[in-house]
């Protein structure tokens, strides 16, 4: 199992430039990017300064762990600091900066850290 992974994924190692830490994405379809980019910020809430899980408007799981929210949870109004604004907020990076940097803003203003997702940008931890 080990060798058809890494068998997958040497491809990709082996694309990526050495030596810097962008990739480069002319090769990629712009427009594919900045509709994806254009869907994350259609979830965007400008009150909290993050993305909702999703669009779905739909009766959230949460609901049953927590009776006392009266199934109020939607996948609209649920925000995860992590994974979902964090990796959001490193998308939006080249594309949407303004909201970007709210997003990481808001992610930091709650003194928390996965240490976890933190490696996909750099972090040492």
């Amino acid at each position: 199992m080990r060798k058809i992974i890494v068998f997958c994924l040497l491809p990709l190692l082996l694309s990526l430039p050495s030596g810097t830490n962008s990739i480069d994405i002319n090769c990629i379809d712009d427009g594919r990017i900045l509709k994806a980019a254009a869907f994350l910020l259609s979830n965007y809430n400008s009150e909290l300064c993050l993305i909702c899980e999703s669009e779905d408007q739909g009766r959230h799981f949460l609901n049953d762990r927590f009776p006392n929210l009266n199934g109020s949870l939607t996948f609209q109004n649920v925000f995860w600091l992590y994974s979902d604004n964090y990796f959001a907020y490193l998308a939006l990076k080249p594309y949407a900066p303004y909201f970007a940097d709210r997003i990481k803003n808001k992610v930091e203003s709650f003194g928390v850290s996965s240490n976890l997702y933190e490696v996909v940008s750099g972090k040492n931890l």
